[in-house]
């Protein structure tokens, strides 16, 4: 079943609706009508199951059949901060961050990063990533989506430790390799782990 993401404030709406780029896939590609059922999460991870009720040139409205109480969702919160990088890595990395099913990501700038883009460009380049992380969402069938943090500084980031079970940062000088899956397994306690990836 096809998985789509809505806003917990839509689904309290009296008439529900999927709109934008979601509600074009749903016209034209699937070519949905009325009746078809589609599943859908929120942003709290939570899926519902869901009919198709209208569908106009630019807004399908749907009613909420049944909520699924499964969650496939690691009990780790992974927190991911990424310097900088050239647009179109940026945009592959944060796919492929959320189809591993990290929490948050954020984005940094470090010494030896890509310049900081201009405020305007900035708020596009976010808006740009949180669909990416919507799509992938959708794509490998996660039931919550990755967050997508404000730009920092390095020392905010740095900042950011107290609250985290786990710190790891990537360095490719390391000669002592860390086994992650196996020290999450016999250290119970690690529930919350920021990772730092340079340059």
């Amino acid at each position: 079943m096809r998985l789509f993401y809505i806003e917990q404030s839509e689904l309290a709406s009296p008439n529900p609706s999927i709109r934008g780029v979601d509600a074009r896939h749903i016209i034209n590609v699937l070519r949905l009508k009325p009746g078809d059922s589609i599943e859908l999460f929120d942003e709290s991870g939570i899926k519902y199951e869901a009919s198709i009720v209208a569908v106009s040139s630019a807004r399908v409205e749907i009613s909420v059949v049944g909520q699924s109480n499964q969650t496939v969702e690691s009990f780790l919160e992974i927190v991911v901060a990424q310097s900088f990088l050239k647009e179109s890595k940026m945009d592959s990395l944060i796919r492929q961050l959320t189809e591993l099913g990290i929490t948050k990501w954020i984005p940094f700038i470090s010494e030896r990063s890509i310049s900081r883009p201009d405020d305007k460009r900035l708020y596009n380049r976010t808006k740009r990533w949180e669909s990416i992380a919507k799509e992938a969402t959708k794509q490998c069938k996660r039931a919550k989506t990755t967050k997508i943090g404000k730009t920092v500084s390095i020392k905010e980031i740095l900042s950011l430790e107290q609250g985290f079970d786990l710190k790891i940062i990537f360095w490719e000088n390391e000669k002592n390799l860390l086994d992650i899956k196996n020290l999450t397994a016999t250290h119970k306690d690690i529930n919350k782990i920021l990772i730092i990836l340079g340059p």
